[in-house]
């Protein structure tokens, strides 16, 4: 299957065996076993259109990916959830919630926002 990246950055996929590849935005073959990963770390398919992904979302939900993050973090604390050593919730558990795969960078931002508005 040939995926490429959402945006100009390659994305780094990596597997628990220690295998890895980087998918670029002019799409590259992805073997199998890279396929589930790929799609989790947000590789789209060489012939759509990332703005047709992005704004699927939007239709979807009514609001944008930071937004559905920061609902999903609030609802994690609403419900107590443990936090991890660095003192955020659990990203797979976020992304579960959420149903779609959220970075660590996209997590450390929506926390920082909801930081910055309790204060």
């Amino acid at each position: 299957m040939i995926l490429k990246s959402q945006t100009k950055e390659p994305v780094q996929v990596a597997l628990l065996s220690g295998h890895c590849m980087v998918v670029g935005p002019d799409g590259v073959e992805v073997p199998p076993m890279f396929v589930a990963e790929a799609f989790k770390s947000g590789c789209i398919p060489v012939d759509v259109a990332p703005e047709e992904v992005k704004s699927t979302l939007v239709e979807k939900t009514g609001k944008d990916k930071m937004e559905l993050i920061f609902d999903g973090i609030k609802k994690m604390l609403e419900a107590d959830c443990v936090l991890t050593g660095a003192g955020m919730p659990n990203r797979k558990e976020l992304s579960a919630i959420v149903g779609f795969h959220v970075t660590a960078e996209e997590l450390t931002s929506a926390w920082n926002l909801l930081e910055a508005e309790t204060k």
